[in-house]
């Protein structure tokens, strides 16, 4: 349950005996039906962010973990950045930060790559959702065009309405940018189930 770089594992685990050519063998796996990974469900807060990490560092010292880790409404985008970079760095083997409460933001959200604000750096293009501060957010569609000379695509922006999101075509990524970084998460999660779809990866930025 978890990826492992190649180089962690290449050549770690060798064979104690060398079976013979052609000889036939049975293998049986078994399960004591009792030894699991424990799950641990988490929510971080702004009165207190360490409480969930006290709770995950508790819990892993009984053995390894798999934690839902999900951020209060309450909390804002700066709040929420500091306890992902928090949880970049205790996501491990034995310590597994595994997805989020439906509605929510999977940590990582909040630690996107600068690069790819530079749309002509990313492999696919998401939408954009643009929130402002007096809800009139707005979703932004990159139009490709291939017929244009060379090996890239000619980019277009083009705004579209939220119930109108089912006709652009299909794509499991939003970018979301917000006017500062004291925005409130539940800003955040009310224009996310505004949007709807099947959005499965979210991008948080402040600023275009």
């Amino acid at each position: 349950d978890g990826q492992f770089n190649q180089g962690d594992v290449y050549g770690r685990f060798l064979a104690k005996e060398t079976l013979k050519k052609g000889e036939k063998h049975v293998f049986t796996f078994s399960w004591d039906g009792k030894s699991l990974i424990r799950e641990l469900k988490v929510e971080f807060n702004a009165a207190d962010p360490l409480a969930g990490l006290n709770k995950i560092k508790s819990a892993s010292q009984a053995g390894p973990v798999s934690v839902e880790a999900s951020f209060s409404p309450g909390m804002s985008f700066s709040e929420a950045v500091k306890v992902a970079n928090a949880l970049s760095v205790v996501d491990s083997h034995r310590i597994k930060i595994n997805g989020c409460k439906p509605g929510n933001l999977f940590y990582r959200a909040f630690l996107p790559l600068e690069a790819w604000r530079d749309r002509s750096e990313r492999l696919q293009q998401p939408l954009e959702l643009y929130l402002s501060s007096t809800g009139n957010h707005k979703l932004i569609v990159i139009d490709e065009d291939w017929s244009v000379s060379g090996n890239d695509p000619k980019l277009t922006e083009r705004e579209i309405e939220f119930a109108k999101v089912s006709s652009y075509p299909k794509t499991d990524t939003c970018f979301i940018y917000l006017p500062d970084s004291n925005v409130k998460l539940g800003v955040i999660f009310d224009a996310m189930r505004q949007l709807g779809g099947d959005i499965r990866n979210w991008y948080i930025y402040v600023g275009k």
